[in-house]
């Protein structure tokens, strides 16, 4: 439904159309709605467990508190993504997680972006001249421990470790996915890691009819089905693909989102002084972005990445894949029109 904005549910759940304060209570209830027995140390959790829920709610505070406001990159843009992955969880990758990734996943992308002030790396290279490789996603990597590290929710009292480790792993490994500048090698091992299982599969199919005559064989034989993570390179399109939730998002919400990035954009190119603390108050004085620059803009992004890497997620999950180049197809059309309609005046 259109008007439940606030439903974490919805596929129309909007944070542009939400307060802060919707935007915690939209990431608790999303936490505590993947908590389970696989991670919480104790026998007598429940999801209305009081002091977990406190323990989550600070954990989600701490996070807030750390972004900043420029105008696409904060804490709106954090929980958008977040419930783009919860509806991917619940509506079609649960089955094919462990009982633990989706509270790790819905963790990454509520950090994914911590502290961003409106800069991407070359901005960022070009004030600091440092030459690092991915340094604005290693100071969220760096950021997202130190809260982690600083929450209660992490301690031994609500968290088992083996999750923690886990966390810690994945942060590393999907946050760093975001960048970019490392699209390429990110879907190279993604497309790997999709063949090798493809022959894993066919080798397994292979081996059913002798496996089969074995068990047959001997009434004692039991075969125990070993439980298997979901490649890293899955997660890391799964984190990319909802880190661009603002190009599958309802077509009024999208556009939103698109002004917002462009202003992020325009900022960065006509600050004078470089520092990257100062782009919030430039993007305060930047002008609403033409829309048909904005829709080509717009359009070239999603053909060149947002829809190949949708198409590419077939591989993890048909349904998913064609639930997102869905709504990716439909956006697209209508910024063609608006191309059109502007070029027809």
């Amino acid at each position: 439904s259109r008007d439940k904005v606030d439903d974490i549910n919805n596929y129309y759940f909007s944070t542009l159309k939400q307060s802060p304060e919707q935007h915690t209570r939209a990431a608790v209830d999303m936490i505590m709605a993947t908590l389970n027995q696989s991670i919480v140390p104790f026998d007598t959790f429940t999801p209305q467990d009081e002091a977990t829920r406190n323990a989550v709610e600070d954990f989600v505070s701490q996070v807030q508190a750390r972004y900043t406001d420029t105008s696409y990159h904060g804490f709106h843009h954090a929980v958008d993504v977040m419930q783009m992955m919860y509806l991917l969880i619940n509506n079609f990758l649960k089955t094919k997680l462990n009982s633990s990734d989706p509270f790790i996943l819905l963790v990454i992308c509520l950090c994914h972006d911590v502290g961003h002030q409106g800069a991407n790396n070359a901005f960022i290279r070009l004030s600091s001249e440092k030459n690092q490789k991915s340094i604005l996603e290693q100071f969220h990597i760096d950021t997202t421990m130190e809260i982690v590290g600083n929450s209660k929710l992490f301690s031994s009292e609500f968290i088992k470790l083996n999750v923690l480790k886990r966390l810690k792993i994945l942060a590393q490994e999907l946050i760093i996915a975001t960048d970019m500048e490392n699209h390429d090698a990110v879907m190279k091992q993604y497309i790997e890691d999709v063949k090798r299982r493809r022959k894993e599969k066919l080798d397994k199919h292979k081996s059913k009819i002798f496996r089969t005559w074995s068990a047959s064989r001997s009434k004692n034989l039991v075969t125990k089905r070993k439980s298997e993570n979901m490649p890293v390179s899955y997660l890391a399109l799964a984190v990319k693909l909802c880190d661009i939730a603002n190009v599958i998002r309802d077509f009024d919400d999208a556009r939103e989102w698109a002004k917002l990035l462009s202003i992020e954009f325009e900022a960065m190119g006509t600050i004078e002084n470089k520092n990257p603390g100062a782009l919030s108050k430039q993007q305060k004085l930047c002008k609403e972005p033409n829309i048909e620059s904005l829709s080509k803009l717009t359009l070239g992004f999603m053909g060149g990445f947002a829809v190949p890497m949708a198409r590419s997620f077939e591989a993890v999950s048909k349904s998913a894949s064609e639930f997102i180049l869905t709504e990716m197809l439909l956006n697209m059309q209508t910024w063609l029109a608006l191309v059109q309609s502007n070029s027809d005046r």
